[in-house]
């Protein structure tokens, strides 16, 4: 499973400011977060397969893997060639959450092999292919994050008739 979080933080004014008006602040922050979450996911190479490149990068293997490999396939675990979706599949593009967590909106995916595509531990072949960090996405689109959730923030301030 691979995660981010984006969390509203503040000092004493911030807390008295979001008290004044809960309801209406809860619900633009939930909506900012959900908006922030597409606009991070829908990113080429986050759930969007990456562009196929062709001829495509040789991918290294050892000894091990490649015996590994045909051992698979004699067995009939695998197919060749690899067809996405197929029986074997955790369909990765399908596996993405967001959820809410009071001012934090977490964003993630719960294939197994999510950490190896856009997380920290990416195969160095799948950033070769295309694949992004889900995190560096995030800190990329910083700005647009920072706008979305300024647009909901204020829609909230004005619905509650302090602007």
């Amino acid at each position: 499973m691979t995660e981010i979080s984006v969390k509203i933080t503040g000092g004493e004014a911030l807390r008295k400011m979001l008290e004044q008006f809960p309801e209406e602040l809860a619900t633009a922050i939930t909506a900012a977060g959900e908006e922030s979450s597409k606009e991070v996911m829908e990113t080429t190479g986050i759930r969007k397969y990456p562009v196929e490149q062709y001829p495509r990068p040789a991918m290294p293997m050892t000894d091990r893997q490649r015996r590994g490999f045909f051992a698979r396939l004699r067995a009939g675990e695998i197919d060749v060639p690899y067809v996405r979706g197929g029986r074997n599949s955790k369909e990765f593009g399908r596996q993405f959450y967001t959820t809410q967590q009071h001012y934090t909106t977490i964003v993630g995916n719960n294939a197994p092999y999510a950490d190896y595509l856009i997380g920290s531990g990416q195969a160095a072949y799948m950033a070769s292919i295309g694949w992004r960090k889900l995190d560096e996405v995030a800190i990329e689109k910083t700005d647009k994050i920072i706008k979305i959730y300024a647009g909901w923030v204020k829609r909230a301030i004005k619905q509650a008739g302090l602007a």
